[in-house]
Protein backbone atom coordinates (compact mmCIF):
# COMPACT_ATOMS: atom_id res chain seq x y z
CA UNK A 1 0.00 0.00 0.00
CA UNK A 2 1.30 3.38 -1.09
CA UNK A 3 2.06 6.20 1.33
CA UNK A 4 -1.65 8.20 -0.04
CA UNK A 5 -3.54 5.32 -0.01
CA UNK A 6 -2.91 4.79 3.63
CA UNK A 7 -3.19 8.40 4.85
CA UNK A 8 -6.50 8.27 2.91
CA UNK A 9 -7.79 5.10 4.47
CA UNK A 10 -6.94 6.81 8.00
CA UNK A 11 -8.83 9.90 6.63
CA UNK A 12 -11.92 7.80 5.74
CA UNK A 13 -11.69 5.77 9.45
CA UNK A 14 -11.53 9.44 10.85
CA UNK A 15 -14.45 11.05 8.78
CA UNK A 16 -16.61 7.47 9.80
CA UNK A 17 -15.70 8.16 13.62
CA UNK A 18 -16.69 11.66 13.55
CA UNK A 19 -19.97 10.85 11.36
CA UNK A 20 -20.98 8.26 14.12
CA UNK A 21 -20.47 10.67 16.99
CA UNK A 22 -22.84 13.01 14.66
CA UNK A 23 -25.71 10.04 14.48
CA UNK A 24 -25.72 9.24 18.22
CA UNK A 25 -25.32 12.19 19.29
CA UNK A 26 -28.21 13.98 17.15
CA UNK A 27 -30.08 10.20 18.28
CA UNK A 28 -29.85 10.80 21.80
CA UNK A 29 -29.26 14.62 21.90
CA UNK A 30 -26.31 14.15 24.52
CA UNK A 31 -23.58 16.99 24.57
CA UNK A 32 -21.31 14.84 25.60
CA UNK A 33 -20.92 12.49 22.47
CA UNK A 34 -20.58 15.42 20.58
CA UNK A 35 -17.78 17.16 22.62
CA UNK A 36 -16.21 13.48 22.06
CA UNK A 37 -16.35 14.27 18.15
CA UNK A 38 -14.45 17.50 18.75
CA UNK A 39 -11.47 15.74 20.32
CA UNK A 40 -10.34 13.54 16.99
CA UNK A 41 -11.33 16.55 14.65
CA UNK A 42 -8.91 18.39 16.87
CA UNK A 43 -6.06 16.00 17.27
CA UNK A 44 -5.83 15.36 13.49
CA UNK A 45 -6.11 19.21 12.63
CA UNK A 46 -2.73 19.71 15.00
CA UNK A 47 -0.96 16.60 13.71
CA UNK A 48 -1.81 17.60 9.51
CA UNK A 49 -0.46 20.84 10.80
CA UNK A 50 2.75 19.29 12.55
CA UNK A 51 3.47 17.64 9.61
CA UNK A 52 2.12 19.98 6.43
CA UNK A 53 5.27 22.25 8.28
CA UNK A 54 7.49 19.03 8.58
CA UNK A 55 6.87 18.50 4.91
CA UNK A 56 7.44 22.37 4.26
CA UNK A 57 11.17 22.57 6.38
CA UNK A 58 12.12 19.32 3.98
CA UNK A 59 11.22 21.20 0.78
CA UNK A 60 13.38 23.83 2.06
CA UNK A 61 15.97 21.38 2.58
CA UNK A 62 16.27 20.17 -0.61
CA UNK A 63 15.47 23.09 -2.51
CA UNK A 64 19.11 23.92 -0.52
CA UNK A 65 20.39 21.04 -1.29
CA UNK A 66 20.02 20.94 -5.02
CA UNK A 67 20.94 24.28 -5.74
CA UNK A 68 24.67 22.52 -4.19
CA UNK A 69 27.96 21.79 -6.36
CA UNK A 70 28.05 18.19 -5.66
CA UNK A 71 31.13 17.89 -3.95
CA UNK A 72 28.97 20.80 -1.38
CA UNK A 73 26.68 18.13 -0.47
CA UNK A 74 26.78 16.76 3.13
CA UNK A 75 23.80 14.49 3.06
CA UNK A 76 22.43 15.93 6.48
CA UNK A 77 18.78 15.82 7.15
CA UNK A 78 18.47 18.46 9.41
CA UNK A 79 15.70 20.65 8.23
CA UNK A 80 15.71 22.42 11.61
CA UNK A 81 17.98 25.25 9.57
CA UNK A 82 14.88 26.12 7.92
CA UNK A 83 12.75 27.06 10.65
CA UNK A 84 12.68 30.81 10.37
CA UNK A 85 12.03 30.36 6.70
CA UNK A 86 8.86 28.87 7.37
CA UNK A 87 6.00 29.55 9.02
CA UNK A 88 4.96 28.34 12.78
CA UNK A 89 3.31 25.26 13.50
CA UNK A 90 0.42 27.33 14.78
CA UNK A 91 0.55 28.95 11.58
CA UNK A 92 0.54 26.67 9.38
CA UNK A 93 -2.72 24.93 10.80
CA UNK A 94 -4.32 27.87 10.35
CA UNK A 95 -3.28 27.89 6.74
CA UNK A 96 -6.00 28.09 4.16
CA UNK A 97 -6.07 24.46 2.94
CA UNK A 98 -6.41 23.15 6.61
CA UNK A 99 -8.90 26.14 8.11
CA UNK A 100 -11.41 25.30 5.16
CA UNK A 101 -11.05 21.47 5.48
CA UNK A 102 -11.13 21.03 9.20
CA UNK A 103 -13.68 23.90 9.25
CA UNK A 104 -16.21 21.87 6.98
CA UNK A 105 -15.75 19.41 9.93
CA UNK A 106 -16.19 21.61 13.06
CA UNK A 107 -18.93 23.43 11.61
CA UNK A 108 -21.52 20.78 11.47
CA UNK A 109 -20.43 19.54 14.90
CA UNK A 110 -20.83 22.97 16.21
CA UNK A 111 -24.23 23.61 15.05
CA UNK A 112 -25.46 20.16 16.54
CA UNK A 113 -23.36 21.04 19.96
CA UNK A 114 -25.59 24.47 19.71
CA UNK A 115 -29.28 22.37 18.92
CA UNK A 116 -28.87 20.15 21.39
CA UNK A 117 -27.63 22.98 24.26
CA UNK A 118 -30.29 25.35 23.41
CA UNK A 119 -32.80 22.28 22.85
CA UNK A 120 -33.91 23.87 19.56
CA UNK A 121 -36.55 21.24 18.98
CA UNK A 122 -38.83 22.48 21.68
CA UNK A 123 -38.37 26.26 20.37
CA UNK A 124 -39.03 25.33 16.59
CA UNK A 125 -41.92 23.13 18.61
CA UNK A 126 -42.94 26.24 19.94
CA UNK A 127 -43.07 28.12 17.24
CA UNK A 128 -44.73 25.90 15.30
CA UNK A 129 -47.68 26.16 17.85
Amino acid sequence: MNVRAHIHAILCAHTQRVSASFALAAKFSDIKLILIAFLPASAFWLLDGYFLRQERLYRKLYDHVRKQQEDNIDFSMNAAIFTDSVDSWLRTCFSWTLFIFYGLIFFPISIIAIWIVFDLNQIIDGLLQ
